[in-house]
């Protein structure tokens, strides 16, 4: 099964009444045949479709990759099937993933803003150390 190849869906989808959709990597880019998925879904009987989107898809639907997200949502809410879209801002989110771009460009895009908090990164960073007794990774 792959939802880059929609017709792959077909034998997996026999029998199911509804659908958990996650798009993610690769799957976010402008090849995704989102409405191709949802027409294989339809023709397999699927009435339900549960996307997870992502919050920033709301809040910053002008970003890549939440413009994606945005139009996928907008296809799901197109189609005749009946639909739930979850907007998580985040699950055990891996913040550390973020002191690269904060440390190169001093911002951290986020679902709900854009943050500058090098100095912040940096104080943090200070009283880790100084609590923990360690001398760890400096981040920035």
């Amino acid at each position: 099964m792959d939802l880059a190849r929609p017709l792959t869906l077909e034998p997996v989808l026999n029998g199911a009444d509804a659908l958990f959709l996650l798009f993610a990597g690769d799957l976010l880019g402008p090849s995704t045949d989102v409405a191709g998925v949802l027409d294989v879904v339809k023709a397999a009987g699927v009435r339900r479709v549960v996307l997870l989107s992502s919050q920033g898809a709301g809040t910053r639907p002008g970003l890549v990759p939440h413009s994606r997200m945005a139009s996928f949502e907008e296809a799901v809410r197109q189609s005749s099937l009946e639909w739930t879209i979850l907007r998580p801002s985040g699950f055990f989110t891996y913040t550390f993933a973020w002191v690269r771009p904060i440390c190169e460009h001093g911002v951290a895009a986020a679902p709900l803003r854009t943050w500058r908090c090098r100095s912040s990164i940096r104080r943090t960073s200070r009283r880790w150390r100084r609590r923990t007794g360690t001398r760890g990774a400096r981040m920035c």
